[in-house]
């Protein structure tokens, strides 16, 4: 149960980053319904920068499950990785 939990949860961060990529790439579309309007104006419009960002939270996010799950060995110290599991 525990890995079908880390498998969905690895899976939908990586979805989201993928998301964010093709954001940070072509900008998000004029008619997007995730951009809350104000009457029928977009109350803002997010940079590409902020796309890229957003994605690469979302792939730490991705990795740390995977670390979590034992998939995959991490780089730093493992006490740094136990401080950003107990923070997400």
């Amino acid at each position: 149960m525990v890995r079908m939990a880390a498998l969905l949860l690895f899976v939908l961060f990586a979805a989201i980053a993928v998301f964010h990529i093709v954001w940070g790439i072509r900008g998000p579309h004029p008619d997007s319904p995730v951009i809350p309007r104000i009457d029928g104006r977009p109350v803002f419009v997010p940079s590409r920068l902020a796309g890229f960002t957003v994605a690469g939270a979302f792939l730490v996010g991705a990795a740390l499950v995977a670390y979590a799950a034992n998939w995959i060995a991490a780089p730093i110290s493992p006490r740094i990785l136990q401080g950003l599991l107990r923070f997400m």
